[in-house]
């Protein structure tokens, strides 16, 4: 588990504690471990954009249910936020082709952070470490 989870909860459920996190934090990497193509770009598109899209957040959090019955079912877009933050994070400790487009896509949005609003800023950071890891 990466040390500032439950911190990162706390951010949307001040009620969050070691146990929830640890929780969310094996949410995260089953969810890491069964990510499609279209699924990373659902999972950057809801930590980049602060902008809830309906149907990409319906997506995830059906992905989430199957894993979570205990998941919120609706107006959980900030929670979203948070977890596919998590879900990089585990990706950064790891090394597959899905941690890598994550850590691009990451990247990539670099340049226009003006228009977009990471929900994590560790995990912008993580992901830079990642490629530079990566390349180096």
């Amino acid at each position: 588990m990466h040390p500032h989870t439950v911190d990162w909860l706390r951010n949307v459920d001040i009620s969050a504690d070691s146990v929830i996190a640890q929780k969310r934090w094996q949410l995260a990497e089953q969810l890491f471990s069964a990510l499609d193509r279209r699924q990373i770009i659902d999972v950057l598109r809801i930590f980049l954009f602060k902008k809830a899209d309906p149907e990409i957040d319906k997506r995830i959090t059906d992905q989430i249910l199957e894993l979570d019955p205990d998941f919120p079912v609706s107006g959980n877009h900030e929670l979203l936020r948070v977890m596919s933050g998590m879900v990089m994070a585990a990706a950064c400790h790891g090394s597959t082709k899905s941690s890598t487009a994550l850590a691009l896509g990451v990247r990539a949005a670099a340049p226009i952070w003006r228009r977009t609003d990471p929900g994590l800023a560790e995990v912008v950071r993580l992901a830079e470490e990642y490629l530079l890891r990566k390349i180096g």
